[in-house]
């Protein structure tokens, strides 16, 4: 994948597949889904992805804001290793 920061919705399968593309994101939850505002909050605090709402999208502040933000891989494959991650995100649903 040639782009350098990618915007999608933040369920769980797309923030695995932005983790293994080491892509950095912007998240964009879909209203209503208490599921994907819950990962794409604990990705904002960890500064792992960032985070807007559909209804406020500021395509240009977010840019700024991933672009500060280190790749996804680094922060879980170097500082924690894959399977401490995991089990992470597991337990905190």
């Amino acid at each position: 994948m040639a782009s350098q920061i990618v915007i999608c919705r933040s369920g769980y399968s797309s923030l695995m597949d932005l983790v293994t593309l080491n892509k950095k994101a912007i998240l964009i939850p879909t209203p209503g889904q208490t599921e994907q505002a819950y990962l794409a909050k604990r990705s904002l605090e960890r500064g792992l992805f960032w985070v807007q709402s559909q209804e406020n999208l500021n395509l240009k502040e977010a840019i700024e804001k991933v672009r500060q933000l280190k790749n996804p891989e680094s922060w879980f494959f170097k500082k924690n290793g894959l399977g401490v991650v995991i089990q992470k995100l597991l337990e905190s649903i």
